[in-house]
């Protein structure tokens, strides 16, 4: 005995074995009592203490670990714990979370001829704790086991970082499961597991889901982001990505949904093709490809350079001799009548290109220039006096051409009514001499002055010119018709005498 306490000395562990082979009940202590195991000092005695039924492990005097027994919770429970008494010290991690703790107790897993793994805790400035888990690098040359994880006095867990920013904050790759499919691959899957409650599409043949699973991206003081998942009303399944606008930060909006059968919908809940788009689309690239199965090749739709449009549709194929364009036609998804508009960049000019069907003109091509006319030059546009609505640099060449004349006026067959009043040659005369050019036709001066002739006015006014000749001729003939009977006349008399 030493100090009123019971000292044992263990010289081996016969000992033991002797209080426990010829010892009937166990070995009782006062509640005073320690056991304890005396080393060179006191400060080096390992004791065994009883604390009212609990039981204290101390070394060198300082408690580290205790047995308790009969503990009761805040619900009434009893329990049992085994307490680590950690180091007093306290460590400033909260205020500067990436300077490593000087004081801590661990739970270390030592291996000969390797590191060490530990369960660290230790506390902070004030009534914060913290634990961390550390392991030993496979290449590592000595034990010097680094933390993997760590679990901030907050609660937030950081693995691969000791400064937590959220509720688990992962510095590097996250893979989740570790599932075999048939063909010994290893699948790693994170699965939520979705509402299984249906949901029915309403009188649109749209789903509005009243069941769904979201992942959502909350922020404070602002808006959600959010990816939902909702299956339909058999094994269908559909994904949507929600995001909030400015003025309207707390209401995410469905901006783009992948439905049941891969149709991509941007700006519809309701994609009625592969992909379909609500709204404007603008491509920061210099071409669109249209990919064909076919040996036709594929169709662009390009922008160049210079700002133009490049529509090619393809390279010809035994099936289909020449490659075409075609606007507004009725395949799939029907025709409109509205044709083509082209604005020359503001909202008022325009040309409308379409085609119209009437009774009297099936199949018509229809150019109408909103208040203007159609050329057909080179760069540069000539004068167009006149409301003339076509004009063509360079000519026309054409197998046929008619003008039109619409009442029988604008024809020159009032040259034969017998009102008419026929010029003598000498009046047409005097007018020729006077003005250098027939009656009731333009003058050079006049031609030019309104930028050329009209054809049919001019048709009709050659053909006054040729009916009045064709009176002339006939008046002259009865003229000489009536000299030749005079000039036989004089004949029989002079004959006579």
């Amino acid at each position: 005995m030493k100090n009123n306490n019971l000292k044992i000395i263990l010289t081996g562990i016969s000992v033991i074995s002797a209080n426990l082979l010829f010892s009937q009940c166990p070995i009782n202590f006062p509640k005073a009592i320690d056991v304890c195991l005396e080393g060179a000092t006191q400060a080096k005695n390992i004791c065994f203490e009883n604390s009212d039924g609990n039981l204290n492990l101390l070394f060198g005097g300082e408690n580290l670990f205790s047995f308790n027994k009969n503990v009761i919770d805040n619900q009434g429970n009893d329990i049992n714990k085994l307490v680590i008494h950690g180091a007093n010290q306290p460590n400033q991690t909260f205020n500067t979370p990436n300077i490593p703790p000087t004081s801590y107790r661990d739970i270390s897993y030592e291996f000969a001829s390797a590191g060490s793994a530990k369960i660290r805790s230790f506390r902070g400035d004030n009534w914060d704790t913290y634990l961390e888990f550390l392991t030993n690098l496979h290449s590592a040359t000595s034990d010097v086991p680094q933390v993997r994880m760590h679990i901030n006095h907050d609660g937030k867990v950081g693995i691969g970082t000791i400064n937590p920013q959220a509720m688990l904050d992962v510095k590097g790759g996250v893979r989740m499961g570790n599932i075999e499919d048939t063909g010994l691959n290893n699948l790693n899957n994170l699965v939520i597991i979705g509402a299984n409650n249906r949901n029915y599409p309403d009188e649109n043949a749209t789903y509005t889901p009243d069941f769904s699973r979201d992942i959502s991206f909350e922020f404070a003081e602002a808006g959600k982001a959010k990816i939902r998942s909702f299956r339909g009303d058999n094994l269908d399944t559909y994904l949507q990505f929600l995001t909030s606008p400015k003025a309207n930060g707390s209401s995410p909006i469905t901006r783009m949904q992948i439905s049941a059968n891969g149709n991509v919908g941007i700006g519809t809940t309701d994609p009625k093709a592969l992909l379909d788009v609500n709204g404007n689309v603008n491509l920061s690239g210099n071409f669109l490809r249209l990919t064909t199965p076919t040996t036709s090749g594929d169709a662009i739709i390009q922008r160049a350079t210079e700002g133009n449009l490049i529509i090619n549709s393809g390279h010809p194929n035994t099936n289909s001799p020449e490659s075409s364009v075609y606007l507004n036609y009725a395949q799939d998804y029907g025709g409109g009548t509205g044709g083509v508009k082209i604005y020359d960049g503001g909202t008022a000019n325009h040309v409308d290109l379409k085609m119209i069907t009437t009774s009297e003109l099936p199949g018509t091509f229809l150019i109408n220039p909103s208040g203007g006319k159609v050329v057909i030059s080179d760069n540069t546009i000539p004068a167009t006096p006149g409301d003339y609505r076509l004009y063509v640099t360079g000519g026309i060449l054409s197998q046929k051409f008619k003008a039109a004349v619409t009442t029988s006026t604008q024809w020159s067959d009032y040259v034969f009514d017998k009102n008419y009043k026929l010029k003598t040659l000498e009046e047409v005369e005097q007018y020729i001499l006077a003005n250098k050019h027939l009656p009731n036709i333009p003058s050079s001066e006049e031609i030019i002055k309104d930028g050329g002739i009209d054809l049919a006015q001019m048709q009709a006014k050659q053909m006054e010119k040729i009916e009045e000749l064709t009176l002339y001729l006939i008046e002259m003939k009865k003229e000489i018709e009536d000299l030749k009977k005079q000039n036989k006349e004089l004949k029989e008399k002079y004959k006579n005498n």
